[in-house]
């Protein structure tokens, strides 16, 4: 469920610019037809396919004799990650903060954003709709 909100979600991002009216949709609207289509695709293979390989062709040996494994020690990269995790879920409260903080700059940001998706076009054309 979780896979096909996100597939969900994402499809209806692009819903406003393969449904707009003006040029923006003119030329976006096979864009959001090969990602609705690709995303949809995605999804039911994931759910389907990707779990029937699997169980096909990755059999499960239990290692240990009494079927519990210790968890493998963390080097390199993951251990400076799992440090770092482990210090922003020490100091959540101020981890939250700073994502809300982004989050308000980057809402008063958006008003120097232009308003256009697409220039203006400078080649002289006219539609005849017949």
């Amino acid at each position: 469920m979780p896979m096909l909100g996100g597939t969900i979600v994402a499809i209806v991002a692009f819903a406003a610019i393969g449904t707009s009216q003006d040029s923006t949709g003119e030329y976006c609207r096979t864009l959001f037809s090969v990602i609705l289509y690709s995303l949809t695709l995605n999804w039911f293979t994931a759910v389907t396919c990707t779990p029937l390989l699997c169980t096909t062709f990755l059999k499960v040996t239990p290692s240990a004799a009494d079927g519990v494994e210790e968890a493998p020690i963390p080097k390199g990269f993951y251990l400076i990650y799992s440090k770092f995790l482990a210090l922003c879920i020490r100091f959540r409260w101020i981890v939250v903060a700073v994502a809300a903080g982004l989050f308000i700059v980057t809402i008063i940001s958006f008003g120097s954003v232009k308003n256009s998706f697409f220039p203006n076009s400078t080649r002289p054309q006219f539609y005849v709709d017949l």
